[in-house]
């Protein structure tokens, strides 16, 4: 199983994305600029932040 980290993830495909990954034994986390609905970890910040992508790991 692996984390999979979703960038963009309030997108149409990071909506489609989460659930093909889960049903393959994934994690996917989730990440966005803005605040989404999900039943995922999520964190909001964006990927060009130099501190978003540290909180994931």
């Amino acid at each position: 199983m692996a984390k999979v980290l979703i960038t963009g993830a309030g997108g149409n495909l990071g909506r489609v994305l989460a659930p093909a990954l889960v049903e393959r034994g994934h994690e996917p986390i989730m990440m966005d600029y803005r605040t989404i609905e999900t039943s995922y970890p999520f964190i909001q910040g964006d990927i060009m932040s130099s501190g978003s992508p540290h909180e994931v790991m």
